[in-house]
């Protein structure tokens, strides 16, 4: 997600933003300033007053119009990564992007939204039908 909305880093590997045709992701720590503070984000991103801080913010980042897909999951039990996180980088994504979506899993954790791939069906066929009708024409 952090590379994704990174488009002038892009570029400056030489790689057009496009190539990356779409995002998504499960239960992502998207915006860490709405993290709450754990040993963890600390040793990932710093002080939240730091610059290395805000370079590490996904949702820095966000800038620029984009209508590439976007799809985000996200578990309104996560532990780990509130679910708050999420809509604050979706309400800061969606002005941006009129292909961002935003699926709310009710009463999922953050282990359940991550089991996409081995035991959620609903969420699997979600992203399936996703991929198909979004990033299949890119």
């Amino acid at each position: 997600a952090w590379l994704f909305c990174q488009q002038e880093e892009l570029r400056r590997l030489g790689i057009r933003p496009s190539r990356l045709a779409g995002l998504f992701a499960f239960g992502a720590p998207l915006d860490l300033a709405a993290m709450p503070w754990s040993p963890p984000l600390f040793l990932l991103a710093g002080r939240r007053d730091s610059e290395r801080f805000r370079k590490a913010n996904p949702v820095t980042h966000l800038k620029y119009p984009d209508d590439r897909p976007v799809l985000l999951f996200h578990g309104t039990k996560d532990g780990l990564v509130p679910y708050r996180v999420a809509v604050s980088f979706f309400e800061k994504l969606k002005p941006l992007n009129p292909n961002a979506q935003l699926i709310t899993l009710r009463g999922q954790t953050h282990i359940q939204t991550a089991g996409w791939s081995h035991g959620n069906e609903e969420v699997r066929m979600r992203l399936l039908e996703w991929l198909e009708k979004k990033v299949a024409k890119v």
